[in-house]
């Protein structure tokens, strides 16, 4: 669950630079690559639900 945590945060990150106009990606537009990682973090907000609903805390 840590690391889940950490990973969230590093997207944080990442869409403060997406939203930047002094940085340039690797050639995908900026509109593919937050679209992309609004798509994770929803994902990943899923794992937690679901983790936390399985009381999976309590295994480790």
């Amino acid at each position: 669950m840590k690391n889940l945590t950490q990973v969230q945060g590093y997207l944080d990150i990442l869409k403060a630079e997406i939203d930047d106009p002094g940085k340039s990606g690797p050639g995908t537009s900026r509109e593919e690559w937050k679209r992309l990682t609004i798509e994770l973090s929803d994902r990943l907000t899923d794992l937690d639900n679901f983790l936390k609903s399985k009381d999976w805390e309590s295994l480790t």
